[in-house]
């Protein structure tokens, strides 16, 4: 929606009318209006998501080491002991459960139990709380 002006001025010493319009809320301005509150929502919600990967970063680590550590245990178990994984489907996240936080006391319990020799993930080594 535009507001126009129109404006008639006469000079007195030819006759001469001109008419003249100008116009408020353009184009131009509209656009440059929208723009600004385009890149004022941006920044805002760059704030946000900056804030919530401050709050849930610890969260976001856990689940991605999980996914390596469930990785790598169903990787092993595959290899030395397939019948666990046969007879219940649910072993490696019960396994992950019970040991949470102590992955690298496992792979020690693992390396003992089935005399395998081979290096833990890196996951492991950089998340031991001992």
């Amino acid at each position: 929606m535009q507001e126009c002006v129109l404006s008639m001025q006469m000079d007195a010493s030819t006759g001469t009318v001109v008419i003249s319009s100008s116009k408020k809320n353009s184009i131009r301005s509209i656009k440059s209006w929208y723009w600004f509150v385009f890149q004022i929502t941006l920044s805002i919600i760059v704030i946000i998501a900056l804030i919530l990967t401050f709050i849930y970063y610890d969260k976001i680590i856990d689940a991605y080491y999980y996914s390596l550590d469930s990785r790598w245990l169903k990787d092993f178990y595959e290899k030395n002991a397939p019948e666990k994984l046969k007879t219940d489907p649910l072993f490696i996240q019960k396994l992950m459960d019970k040991n949470k936080k102590q992955m690298f006391v496992l792979w020690r319990k693992l390396e003992k139990t089935y005399s395998v020799k081979w290096t833990p993930p890196y996951s492991i080594v950089e998340n031991t709380d001992l």
